[in-house]
């Protein structure tokens, strides 16, 4: 026997019209249904961010 839990949302993998999610927000859900981790600390993202080359002609 699996486990198969009752799902908390149900999943469209259909067309939405643009407007739709403009006109009723509160029928879609636009985050994940779980909290999002940290990966990187903040100190490792700054460097990884500054370790790239800045683009030529720019600041």
């Amino acid at each position: 026997m699996s486990f198969n839990p009752r799902q908390e949302y149900t999943i469209s993998q259909g067309l939405v019209r643009l407007k739709d999610l403009d006109d009723f927000p509160e029928a879609f859900i636009t985050r994940p249904p779980y909290p999002r981790k940290t990966v990187w600390e903040e100190k490792r993202k700054q460097a990884s961010l500054f370790s790239f080359p800045a683009p030529i002609g720019g600041p």
